[in-house]
């Protein structure tokens, strides 16, 4: 029992990511346009991750749920966006949600974070020897 909770102990620590100094701010705080037109909002973010990390676009209307838009990792893997007319672009500390075709419906809140890659966790079978 005490070989198993050594290696959960080392599991965790190896899965663990470090967040001092991690931040993501919002570069713009509010922006006007017209319906039909093209708008990009943008954050700037900083992380101590080397490795896959991935940047979240949410919207959120007064009195409701936050509404997941799209995601796209720093290694340019992206989701499938909410709606065609959203897509994302990130470089090395700023990501973008490029809104096209603009609608009313689209005045809201926009919120972006960040979350490092789940560690993968492999479990093994148990080799008996002959």
């Amino acid at each position: 029992m005490q070989k198993i909770s050594h290696i959960i102990c080392m599991l965790l620590l190896l899965c663990s990511g470090q967040v001092i100094g991690d931040s993501v701010e919002s570069t713009n705080s509010q922006i006007f346009t017209k319906e039909g037109k093209e708008v990009t909002l943008s954050c700037s973010y900083k992380t101590s991750y080397s490795t896959t990390y991935y940047l979240y676009w949410y919207r959120h209307y007064p009195g409701s749920a936050l509404q997941y838009i799209l995601h796209k990792a720093n290694k340019g893997s992206a989701s499938k966006p909410a709606a065609g007319r959203f897509t994302s672009n990130v470089n090395l500390n700023l990501t973008e949600l490029v809104i096209s075709d603009v609608k009313t419906e689209d005045s809201a809140t926009y919120l972006c974070a960040l979350q490092a890659a789940q560690c993968h966790i492999y479990i093994l079978s148990p080799y008996t020897y002959p």
